[in-house]
């Protein structure tokens, strides 16, 4: 990679809800975020993500958070805090209840 202090980043949406081929070793080195969200349906037919790209982000330090786990996922910027990623489920199982 040309430049790839470009690329550092403190979040990240993993590329292809999580494909085998969708995170390579250089992308996830250069990138060395502290937050991976996949976006990938619950039970999704073809098994996103794959556990393998899962640990690939895992391994460099990153919180992997999926949609299909954790349903809706926010991230919370706030001035001179770092990022929290929080999924909805985990905090609330009813979604149409999430703001009584």
């Amino acid at each position: 990679m040309a430049d790839p202090e470009s690329l550092a980043a403190d979040a990240v949406v993993v590329p292809h809800h999580g494909s085998a081929t969708s995170s390579s070793a250089a992308l996830v080195r250069e990138s060395a975020p502290g937050h991976a969200v996949v976006s990938a349906g619950y039970l999704n037919h073809w098994g996103f993500p794959k556990p393998a790209v899962v640990e690939r982000w895992q391994r460099i330090g990153a919180e992997v958070v999926a949609t299909g786990e954790e349903g809706a996922v926010e991230m919370v910027l706030d001035p001179g805090e770092p990022i929290r990623v929080q999924g909805l489920r985990s905090r609330q199982r009813r979604y149409w209840n999430a703001y009584d």
